[in-house]
């Protein structure tokens, strides 16, 4: 997929059109660790600015609060040589970059969405951002990416700033990580950054109750462990069931 095949899927604003080459020699002199260097020079075909989303591309407002600040949106596309670095990329690329971004991976064939969960941060008495937790979608191929954005409409903008349009492209990325059974037959899923933190912590703490169970020989500490375990087990399930 090239970057203009890449911006008519996504049915970005004409005038937020980039379409800008992003050297590596521009990218390594804002990189401190000899491994992220390395890992750009040898996981990585190119960078490209796709799109740039703020107040003169759009009719949306800045959003600033005390904890919060979404002033631009950068939609960005890496073309890998190398698989299953995408995250290390993404995290390099959230230091580099002074706004919200929304980086579209593609590897061969499929393609995977990274967004990030933004915090406000103020240097020299000017508002940016800092990214607080990271997420990935699952893999798209070419039809999936083009049913993704026809969903989420980024021609027909009905947002009043540019976090309620983050957060929108963002839930409805993170909505498809959950599983359906019925692929043909199911109205948009979204979930939140939060919800995302939640669902995997809840992995995290089921897969380690059942360790300790299976580790435990008394039953009078299987009991309170196993309860742990059913609670946490029910909560997931109440996620998950909304992809079904």
């Amino acid at each position: 997929m090239d970057i203009d095949q890449l911006f008519e899927i996504t049915k970005l604003p004409v005038n937020s059109k980039q379409r800008s080459n992003i050297p590596k020699n521009a990218i390594y002199p804002q990189l401190n660790k000899t491994e992220d260097k390395d890992l750009i020079q040898d996981s990585v075909q190119s960078f490209y600015l796709l799109a740039i989303l703020n107040e003169q591309t759009t009719n949306l407002a800045v959003y600033e609060s005390d904890a919060e600040y979404f002033n631009e949106i950068f939609f960005i596309h890496v073309h890998m040589r190398e698989k299953d670095k995408e995250e290390k990329v993404f995290n390099i690329l959230t230091r580099i970059f002074p706004y919200p971004i929304i980086v579209v991976f593609n590897f061969e064939s499929l393609s995977s969405i990274h967004t990030g969960k933004y915090g406000k941060r103020m240097l020299s008495g000017v508002p940016g951002v800092k990214v607080i937790n990271t997420y990935s979608s699952m893999k798209y191929s070419e039809k999936e990416m083009i049913q993704l954005f026809k969903r989420i409409k980024l021609n027909q903008l009905s947002q009043r700033n540019f976090k309620e349009l983050y957060l929108w492209i963002q839930e409805n990325i993170l909505g498809d990580t959950l599983s359906y059974e019925d692929e043909d037959n199911h109205g948009p899923i979204l979930l939140s950054s939060d919800d995302r933190d939640e669902i995997n912590q809840l992995e995290k703490d089921i897969d380690r109750l059942r360790k300790e169970i299976k580790r435990e020989a008394q039953i009078n500490k299987i009991i309170p462990l196993q309860y742990q375990l059913n609670n946490k087990k029910k909560r997931l399930e109440k996620f998950l069931k909304r992809g079904e």
